[in-house]
């Protein structure tokens, strides 16, 4: 993936090594904030994904801007972003260094995605799982997963077996966990509105294959709950992805025609 190749980063090192501090430093304390205490413990595992969906029916788009830092056994990259998000499948993420200039720009819609390296004048094309999102996240997303990643609404798979709710009084949180493709999955959500914590998914020999955390729940507006950091742990890429939101806007519309790429001329496509 050349988007991350050396020669892309900014000349000016000491300037990027201080930014990237400063981002690192104000994500470096993920302690979950204070949560208060349910006043009546719910014990249907239904009562809990019905508010749950409420809750999700409340961010049905977004527009956001701020930073990304990923970590790899080699490296460890900051990049600004601008994002719009639409549930439940379209996503337009501009990335751009941090000292400005873009690098690329990942859209996906209902047909497909493209992720354009405006540097090298290279498109790729596909369905379903997005192939060059491992060299940006540390998982290779289908395009539903990252707009509902990126909205606080990772989803969960159709086909449960074992599954197991309580109320986990050390997380103050309900946990729902069950077993599905082969995987041990574990959802935390929030006591009182029913907002997404966490997701943990491991192997059956109980390693970690992901997990996925939201930290810092801002109060949006009446009702509505959002994250300013996302935080995506994937020991199978040995990555770390660091999310951090710095604007919000759940209220501007978003048409279809903004998930669209224009191809410019002389630009060579890759179909994935």
């Amino acid at each position: 993936m050349k988007l991350l190749k050396k020669e892309y980063l900014p000349q000016n090192r000491l300037l990027l090594l201080i930014i990237s501090f400063i981002f690192v430093q104000s994500c470096a304390s993920l302690k979950r904030e204070a949560r208060p205490q349910p006043e009546n413990i719910l014990t249907r595992t239904e009562d809990v994904l019905r508010l749950h969906a409420q809750d999700q029916s409340k961010k049905n788009r977004l527009v956001a801007d701020g930073k990304i830092k990923i970590e790899t056994e080699s490296a460890t990259h900051s990049f600004d972003f601008d994002l719009a998000a639409q549930f439940p499948i379209s996503t337009r993420l501009e990335f751009s260094h941090t000292l400005g200039g873009t690098l690329a720009i990942l859209v996906t819609n209902p047909q497909e995605y493209l992720f354009y390296e405006i540097n090298e004048k290279l498109v790729h094309k596909g369905r379903d799982r997005i192939s060059v999102l491992p060299s940006l996240f540390p998982y290779p997303l289908t395009t539903a997963e990252l707009a509902q990643v990126l909205l606080n609404q990772f989803p969960m798979p159709s086909v449960k077996k074992n599954l197991d709710f309580t109320y986990n009084a050390h997380e103050n949180a309900y946990e729902i966990s069950f077993l599905a493709q082969s995987k041990k999955w574990r959802f935390l959500f929030d006591p009182t509105q029913f907002y997404l914590l966490g997701v943990s998914i491991r192997k059956l020999d109980e390693s970690l294959h992901l997990s996925v955390e939201y930290y810092h729940f801002t109060k949006i507006k009446e009702e509505l709950y959002f994250p300013k950091v996302l935080k995506i742990d994937s020991p199978l890429t040995h990555a770390t992805l660091l999310l951090k939101y710095e604007n919000l806007n759940f209220e501007k519309p978003l048409h279809a025609d903004f998930f669209k790429l224009d191809i410019p001329e002389h630009v060579e496509i890759i179909r994935n």
